[in-house]
């Protein structure tokens, strides 16, 4: 039965999910042979077998030809024992590459199976998560790439002498064939302010004039590519890069994009998925992802509907202040601030709390976080200083006890990469010739954003076949787009909005807000209260303390937040004149 099946090609994206899943189904199965992982060295790799050099664990690499197991090695045999496995195991990573045009025969390689000396053709591929081709599907540049393109020309120039001359002229030719051009076009743009956002082909927009490459200079950049497709551009990916965009330039398929920088860029080919084998991908969220419509050219399976949507209570906080973008939460007062608020949350809520916010800020917000906060936070695997965070948690299992979720931030794309896939997109769909470039590229950005956010939803105990618990959701002020989608995604789920802003962040704020790097008044105030004991002191005597001119002192007894903060605290100003007084209780010291 085996070989009429002809065998499976099995795509995932961790080596250490490879290798247990290996593990799994040789167990299971009593056949050693039914599957066989390639990989490059891992840590899993030592814990698996795969590499029986258990000191590369301290060099946290293969040893290369130092190891004394290099000729028997079981890893670097896997590629070719896993020509005769039933199944034939390989990361996202490696099958990308192999889609490459330029490694079609390896893959080919793969997609055959050896049995008695002969080759049957594997009949599946079975993908686990959606591959991402975008990465692979334009080629950019700016003015690094530029510069790094030269010194790639010269760099060659001192490594072959015989190659001198001409380096020497495709150097020169370089500047008016590439560099004049990426520059005359910019110039162009900053001419036209309605051109300043977005993106284009030179041959189809608002840049129709810049498309007079006259027929002489047409040829003569042709000419350049030809001369340096010779050159070692293995060894030259920045030169590789300004080449692709030169002949997309000439061919009137050219985009540009200075949403946050000048940058050139143009659409590749996609790779195409071999047709030697039916493909199956798994992804809960290709209905929602945005790359499905451009990229695999497929059809949808029917989805089963979601479960327990009974269970999952949403509760979104729509208060523009609590803003979560990076550029916000780096803000040391606003991390602070959410920090208290959080601890004061997750300590009230039953069971444990999956809290995910952006890499950068993992570790600072699981230290800020109370101490029986941190009790009921699992912390990122591998890493017991960080919580989770976006980017880190792909194909993770290890939180499906969590019963609530907080996701602190949104798993954004950088401008310019938005820009760049809706309009490799466009042209790939033709949805550019019926719809502005930037409303597609807003629509990309929400769809994306959901589908990412749906992923790390997933990860608490939602994902169980059986789920007894109520799940409890918190999200901050998500665009309005995206909050439709997530409804419509979980439907029958209860959405509760939240507009309060909660007074510990406030007080937290105003505490180490500043001016001209010092506390304001308010700060001053607010951290004052905060470690006064209690008792009575003369208003003219705190004034002195805090350093607030009397001016001050009156607009600041004037605020409304001032008067919250005096409300919040406890405090009383009783008296006139020199002997108005600030009178809060005592606090009592327990015995």
């Amino acid at each position: 039965m085996v070989d009429v099946l002809g065998g499976i090609l099995l795509v995932v994206q961790k080596v250490e999910d490879l290798n247990r899943i290996t593990q799994t189904l040789r167990h299971d199965c009593k056949r050693p042979d039914i599957m066989i992982p390639v990989q490059a060295w891992h840590s899993s790799s030592v814990q698996h077998g795969w590499c029986i050099n258990e000191d590369s664990l301290e060099h946290g690499r293969c040893m290369e030809k130092s190891c004394p197991h290099q000729e028997d090695c079981p890893r670097k045999r896997s590629a070719q024992d896993g020509c005769g496995a039933y199944i034939l195991g390989i990361t996202q990573a490696r099958y990308l590459d192999l889609l490459l045009p330029q490694n079609a025969a390896d893959l080919a390689g793969y997609l055959e199976r050896k049995t008695e000396d002969v080759l049957v053709p594997r009949r599946f591929i079975l993908i686990d998560e959606k591959i991402e081709l975008l990465h692979i599907a334009a080629s950019a540049i700016n003015t690094n790439v530029l510069a790094n393109a030269l010194l790639e020309l010269d760099t060659q120039r001192n490594r072959r002498p015989d190659l001198r001359r001409r380096i020497d002229s495709l150097e020169y030719r370089f500047s008016y064939c590439v560099q004049h051009h990426f520059y005359r076009i910019f110039q162009h743009v900053y001419n036209h302010p309605d051109n300043k956002h977005g993106a284009c082909t030179l041959k189809h927009g608002p840049c129709d004039e810049m498309d007079t490459l006259v027929e002489d200079t047409r040829n003569g950049i042709r000419r350049f590519l030809q001369d340096c497709r010779n050159l070692p551009l293995s060894l030259m990916p920045n030169l590789g890069l300004c080449l692709d965009v030169a002949e997309a330039l000439v061919e009137g398929r050219c985009f540009f994009d200075i949403n946050g920088g000048k940058v050139l860029f143009c659409r590749k080919p996609l790779p195409r998925l071999p047709e030697e084998a039916k493909t199956i991908l798994f992804d809960a969220t290709a209905e929602v992802d945005p790359d499905y419509p451009g990229l695999w050219h497929g059809h949808l399976l029917d989805s089963s509907p979601p479960l327990h949507m009974e269970k999952l209570y949403f509760h979104v906080y729509t208060d523009r202040r609590l803003k979560v973008s990076m550029q916000a939460l780096h803000k040391q007062a606003a991390l602070q601030g959410f920090a208290a608020f959080l601890s004061e949350l997750i300590e009230g809520l039953p069971g444990k709390t999956f809290l995910c916010t952006y890499k950068e800020d993992s570790e600072a917000l699981l230290r800020l976080l109370s101490e029986k906060a941190r009790k009921k936070v699992p912390v990122h695997p591998g890493k017991p200083d960080c919580v989770p965070y976006y980017g880190g948690n792909n194909g993770s299992n290890s939180f499906n006890d969590c019963s609530n979720v907080i996701l602190l931030g949104y798993p954004r794309l950088d401008p310019q990469t938005y820009f760049r896939y809706s309009a490799i997109l466009a042209e790939e769909t033709g949805r550019n010739k019926a719809h502005p470039l930037s409303k597609l590229e807003e629509d990309y950005e929400a769809r994306h954003l959901a589908a990412r956010l749906e992923q790390e939803l997933y990860r608490c105990a939602i994902r169980n076949p059986s789920c007894d618990n109520d799940i409890h959701v918190f999200l901050f002020t998500p665009p309005e787009q995206v909050s439709e989608i997530l409804r419509h995604r979980f439907w029958g789920c209860h959405w509760e909005g939240c507009e309060e802003y909660p007074e510990v962040i406030r007080q937290i704020s105003g505490q180490m807000r500043t001016y001209k790097n010092k506390p304001t008044h308010f700060a001053r105030l607010s951290d004052w209260l905060a470690h006064w004991e209690g008792g009575e002191i003369y208003v003219s005597d705190l004034k002195k303390l805090l350093e607030v001119p009397d001016n001050s002192w009156k607009e600041l007894m004037k605020q409304g937040r001032t008067k919250e903060l005096l409300q919040a605290s406890g405090v009383i100003i009783q008296g006139s004149g020199r002997y108005r007084k600030v009178i809060r209780e005592r606090k009592t010291k327990a015995a």
